[in-house]
């Protein structure tokens, strides 16, 4: 597996099957829609085999922790660019203000 110009490679084929995340050595964790990097991914994403991530332009958020709301799954904890499903409690978020949280869920 390789990566030459922004997409994702498998054998010197350009892999338009692959939707996901995928790893790269020397360019870390990317979000790729039909095997090229979309960079306007800004959201979060579940995959079986690597769990819950933050995903900021297509590339995995390791510095991100905050809440996030995602449009598909609400609103969630995150820490270190994963959701913080061990979280419970009272959260004082700087841009979101106090919220309580229950397993990284956002209580309303």
């Amino acid at each position: 597996d390789s990566w030459g110009d922004w997409y994702y490679y498998v054998d010197g084929e350009k892999d338009t099957s692959k939707t996901g995340l995928v790893f790269d050595q020397n360019l870390g964790w990317w979000y790729v829609e039909e095997g090229e990097i979309d960079f306007g991914y800004n959201d979060l994403f579940y995959s079986p085999s690597v769990g819950w991530w933050k995903i900021t332009n297509g590339a995995i958020d390791f510095g991100y922790n905050d809440l996030f709301y995602s449009p598909s799954v609400g609103w969630w904890k995150i820490l270190n660019g994963t959701v913080d499903f061990g979280y419970t409690g009272w959260y004082a978020s700087p841009i979101y203000g106090n919220w309580y949280i229950n397993g990284g869920a956002l209580v309303f």
